[in-house]
């Protein structure tokens, strides 16, 4: 595809009611599903359009019975206390919008928010596609499989039109971390997963191997999710797993580090004042003489100086990058 195609294919992208609007008409009680970090930017956006949230839907069992203040409740619950409802996902699975109706015959209209992290509550300007859409198309030009290019294209039109039926359409539920086209796992991986959280994505790792690896490497620098990590690992019993309490960087120093609910990560100099302050390491120097085959990076800052604290371990090893 060339650039006037390209560029002819984004700008033509058909528009429909902006979803503040489609929000702002219904005059239904708003229930949010999920209670995860997204859960968090949709009240935040509620709040911001003056929009009370009735109460959080979760599925299967949950300890917590409100969440600042308001209730968290079952299907079951919600159906014996509602005719009707407005649903918002309050995670990012929207594949399951188009069979969610047939879950629930209470529910009048499901709202998928594509442009709601991180206080940023407007989708994208056409202006600001046009005024750079040589840099976008320069992107999608060093993109080398065509369906690298559609999820490029689908993503454009999804944040220009809010409709998130652009990324469900070409969603594939089979890939992941660790099953794609682009690498396959061996049974003597020796994989460094890099903001570890609570170990999701170890589990998602040991799901793919069969529980069969040489070695796991978790690095995770906040308090309460490291606790949690750890407790992860021990009660499943997982050996070979080293599992520390730092930040990755690019040189060993402090820094300061952002408790963020959306998203946890280094702070800037501006944010000094509300952060923690933290250890950080480089992979090199945690990990000298580990050969390592595989490294999963996840998180919003700091991606650029963990692989510039990684770069012995890149050209002794070559290891894959997730």
């Amino acid at each position: 595809m060339n650039y006037i195609a390209f560029n002819d294919l984004i700008r033509n992208t058909p528009f429909q009611v902006s979803i503040e609007e489609q929000i702002k008409e219904s005059m239904l009680p708003f229930v949010i599903w999920g209670i995860g970090s997204l859960s968090y930017s949709i009240k935040k956006y509620m709040d911001y359009l003056g929009i009370k949230i009735n109460c959080y839907w979760v599925d299967g069992e949950c300890k917590l019975k409100e969440k600042e203040g308001i209730p968290i409740l079952s299907l079951a619950e919600i159906k014996a206390k509602y005719e009707k409802i407005n649903v918002i996902f309050g995670h990012s699975k929207y594949e399951l919008k188009k069979e969610l109706k047939e879950k629930c015959g209470n529910i009048q209209n499901v709202f998928c928010v594509p442009n709601v992290c991180y206080n940023r509550f407007t989708k994208m300007d056409l202006k600001f596609f046009e005024k750079n859409s040589e840099r976008y198309f320069h992107s999608f030009s060093l993109l080398d499989d065509k369906v690298s290019q559609k999820c490029m294209i689908a993503y454009l039109q999804c944040k220009l039109s809010e409709n998130v039926d652009y990324i469900i359409d070409i969603f594939d539920g089979e890939l992941n971390y660790f099953r794609n086209p682009c690498f396959f796992l061996g049974k003597e991986e020796v994989y460094v997963d890099v903001g570890a959280y609570t170990g999701d994505t170890i589990e998602l790792f040991l799901k793919e191997t069969g529980y069969k690896y040489k070695k796991i490497f978790a690095f995770e620098p906040e308090e309460e999710n490291f606790t949690v990590l750890k407790k992860y690992v021990e009660e499943k019993g997982l050996e070979n797993v080293i599992v520390q309490k730092v930040a990755i960087w690019n040189k060993k120093e402090k820094l300061s580090f952002d408790l963020d609910k959306e998203s946890s990560g280094i702070s800037s100099d501006n944010d000094k004042k509300q952060a923690l302050e933290i250890e950080a390491n480089t992979l090199d120097s945690l990990l000298e003489n580990e050969q390592v085959t595989l490294v999963k990076i996840n998180f919003l800052t700091g991606v650029n100086e963990s692989l510039e604290g990684m770069r012995k371990i890149m050209n002794l090893y070559k290891p894959r990058l997730a």
